[in-house]
């Protein structure tokens, strides 16, 4: 049951309200507005990205829910420029009454159809990261003159417009640790390890990091995003209580709660439990005195509402405070000690004795084959043995297709997605009378596939290829151009997804003019009769050519879901440059033969994508890298289409290609966004 007209209606007045209580001082209204239009940009990239995967804005739940949040958005933007043209917030109010009233009905069909997704904007919780100079405000490394000292005011504030941007637009933890990731965070020479003396800050460690913080290491971007989350939310809810203390609730209290596992601290068990009135500080195991959390980085305590007649005692101290004062007893102090001990050592209570050693002799382990090897990266960079349910061009690749059969009795079919086509994985067979049982069964299907694509990778080496080149053995060159591919970190998908990645022609001309191979979308290879022969000439140049043909085209196979709908524009220059780049560096590996990066195949797009790195490169550190920007785009394209968990994203139009190619490129961050801008407005597809 979805929430009434009413209900939908308390939520955008309170988010008014929300408005008037944040300040209404034109500073903190510009503020607010500028984050506003942020998150709306936010939320519309999101759509974007859900309408070209899904085929709607609103076919699913995450494409709802973000729509919803963007016509609440839409509206406090226009209450809050009336208020900025000197407006009273009764005249504001009356002035987008008529879009109160279409947002009403928006939400409120969304809200019927996925219950539950409508939600207030978080304002308040993003108001507490708005920085005013000359006070306290704002994030909470700011406290800390070591922070300061890293980050400088400048970035600070960068971070505290995203992490605020991305509250209000109900960005995930994930979502805006990618922003601030994207970020880059500080370049050059970094403070790792500082303290505080009279004379200033001291740089105890300090290191070289030209790519950026946050790139190199990701966990200080993590840190940074939950730290002040927690900040935001605790704060928000500060002031909540003590509004409602003053206004309805005169004698509540709060309660702090830690999150205890085997990465509590002992500091945070110490302050589990902790009663304190409205405006009284809490005190954690480490001596620090502070009005709600975080204490520290990372921290994960928060604060709720209490009354004493709640529990049973009327004591606010928590049985780790007794101890440390000397009025806890015996057994408290020992359960408390083995608590401490077991969560230090990762487990969930006191300590088992260790289980008695073996007799038997320990046997050497089996050293896996190279084939186990594969299926077990494949396997477990990827997770395709288990199923976790997908959609159509998903990040997985089976889900479970429910229908009716002719008797109107629930079927469930399981399908999977191979290159971008759903195909029914049991050749249209008839369908499960349960969902568990169409899970098996594509379980099983998928398994057989990794087993089978393992086989399909073979160890490369030159003499065992140059053997299959004299026999036409085309099975044999196919699967050992993957193996070096395989070597060189690059997954080939070809052989999971395709039926058809061991099927290659020799022809003795090309379809298309000055092609000298292609890769079909089923995964099948083509070669001209000239270039197949390249590779049996006593020519080591040319035999380097025909390989460097040869990973082009298995290159092509290792592309997240290649599908024509990405194939266009831009999309398909990023998608050639990146697989030529990387199958010259890859071959000239192999082959010894030096790269040669200034000709071959699709140089003038080569050069085009070339010069915007190598100018924003410039721009930025004031000086030419040379060929490092080539190895850039070279070493990107490998990684594009690597073993790593985060190269395993799909890639379902032209914009996507192109953000895999801006992760992976290894350049200042500072000139990523404009490289992104350039190479949308500049560069062209291949004919």
């Amino acid at each position: 049951m979805g929430v009434g007209l009413a209900d939908v209606r308390d939520i955008i007045a309170g988010t008014l309200r929300d408005v008037e209580t944040i300040g209404t001082s034109p500073l903190l209204m510009r503020g607010l507005l500028d984050d506003l239009r942020t998150a709306e940009r936010i939320l519309g990239k999101k759509l974007r990205d859900h309408a070209i995967k899904h085929g709607s804005l609103d076919a699913r739940f995450t494409g709802a829910q973000a729509l919803a949040m963007q016509q609440q958005v839409l509206q406090t933007i226009d209450y809050v420029q009336d208020r900025l043209r000197g407006r009273t917030k009764e005249q504001a109010a009356n002035a987008i009454n008529a879009g109160v009233q279409r947002t009403i009905t928006t939400l409120e069909g969304l809200e019927q159809r996925f219950t539950g997704i409508v939600t207030p904007l978080r304002l308040r919780q993003a108001a507490q990261l708005a920085h005013v100079k000359g006070t306290a405000s704002g994030m909470w490394a700011r406290q800390f003159p070591t922070s300061v000292d890293r980050y400088g005011d400048k970035m600070l504030g960068e971070f505290e417009e995203i992490i605020r941007a991305g509250l209000i637009a109900g960005s995930s933890m994930d979502e805006m640790i990618a922003a601030i990731t994207g970020h880059g965070g500080p370049t050059g020479k970094v403070s790792m390890k500082a303290k505080v003396t009279p004379a200033g800050v001291l740089r105890v460690v300090e290191n070289d990091i030209p790519e950026g913080l946050f790139v190199r290491h990701k966990y200080w971007a993590e840190r940074i995003v939950r730290t002040e989350v927690l900040k935001a939310y605790n704060g928000a809810r500060q002031a909540a209580l003590e509004q409602s203390h003053d206004d309805q609730f005169p004698g509540m209290k709060r309660k702090i709660l830690a999150v205890l596992d085997k990465r509590t601290a002992k500091d945070s068990i110490a302050v589990h439990g902790q009663i304190r009135g409205i405006k009284e500080h809490f005190v954690d195991g480490a001596g620090r005195s502070y009005l709600y959390p975080p204490a520290r980085p990372n921290d994960r305590e928060t604060v709720i509402p209490w009354r004493t007649e709640w529990e049973d005692s009327s004591s606010n101290l928590s049985d780790w405070e007794k101890v440390c004062i000397g009025e806890g007893d015996a057994e408290t102090e020992a359960k408390l000690e083995a608590t401490l001990r077991a969560i230090a050592g990762g487990q969930t209570g006191p300590t088992k004795a260790k289980a008695a050693k073996a007799t038997t002799p320990m046997q050497k382990p089996k050293k896996p084959t190279y084939g186990e090897k594969v299926e077990a990266d494949l396997r477990g960079k990827l997770g395709y043995s288990k199923f976790v349910g997908a959609t159509f061009q998903g990040e997985q690749i089976g889900y479970v297709h429910q229908s009716k059969d002719i008797d109107g009795k629930d079927q469930y079919r399981p399908r999977t997605i191979m290159r971008g086509v759903s195909k029914d994985v049991l050749n249209y067979g008839p369908g499960f009378a349960t969902e568990d049982e169409a899970r098996d069964a594509l379980l099983k299907h998928l398994n057989e596939r990794l087993s089978a694509a393992s086989k399909t990778i073979e160890k490369y080496d030159e003499k065992g290829y140059k053997a299959a080149v004299a026999a036409k053995d085309t099975t044999t060159m196919r699967r050992m151009t993957r193996g070096l591919l395989y070597d060189n970190g690059v997954l080939p998908r070809d052989a999971v997804f395709s039926d058809f990645a061991d099927k290659m022609e020799i022809l003795p001309n090309s379809r298309m003019p000055d092609a000298r191979a292609w890769h079909a979308w089923d995964g099948a290879t083509a070669m001209r009769r000239d270039v197949f022969e390249e590779a049996m000439s006593g020519d080591r140049t040319k035999y380097h050519s025909h390989l460097r043909t040869m990973i082009h085209e298995e290159l092509h196979g290792s592309t997240n879901f290649l599908t024509s709908n990405f194939y266009m524009g831009f999309g398909a220059t990023i998608e050639e440059v990146t697989v030529e780049m990387a199958a010259r560096k890859i071959a000239s590996k192999a082959t010894g033969v030096p790269v040669d990066w200034y000709w071959g195949s699709y140089q003038p797009q080569i050069e085009a994508v070339t010069k915007v790195v190598q100018e924003e490169v410039a721009r930025v550190k004031g000086q030419h890298r040379g060929t490092k920007d080539r190895e850039a785009i070279a070493d990107a394209g490998i990684a594009m289409r690597g073993r790593k968990d985060t190269a395993a994203r799909p890639t379902a139009s032209t914009h996507g290609i192109l953000d895999q190619f801006i992760d992976n490129l290894k350049v200042p961050p500072k000139a990523k966004r404009r490289i992104r801008e350039r190479i949308e407005a500049e560069v062209k597809a291949p004919r």
